[in-house]
């Protein structure tokens, strides 16, 4: 299904590839997309050239998008509040 039907234009083409793959389960697609970054995450987790650029492009954009900024800052209090509850119940 990668390429289109005799005489079916790219638009329709298009349409017909985003109606399917609309329709797939969302479950499945959450489950792929976990699996994907954790194949990911011991993919590069091991490899420091890897792992310098990756941190090098996370502070520029840090540094440079305010945005990203923000989900950083969000992430990072939810973790430390989750953490702190841990701490209380100990």
């Amino acid at each position: 299904m990668t390429t289109p039907r005799k005489g079916e234009t790219q638009e329709e083409f298009r349409a017909r590839q985003r109606a399917r793959y609309a329709a797939a389960d969302p479950e499945y697609r959450e489950r792929r997309l976990a699996r994907q970054r954790e194949r990911r995450r011991q993919r590069y987790g091991s490899d420091p050239v890897y792992r310098e650029q990756l941190l090098e492009r996370q502070r520029k954009l840090y540094a440079t998008d305010p945005e990203y900024r923000q989900k950083v800052v969000e992430r990072e209090r939810k973790r430390y509040a989750r953490k702190r509850e841990r701490q209380r119940e100990i």
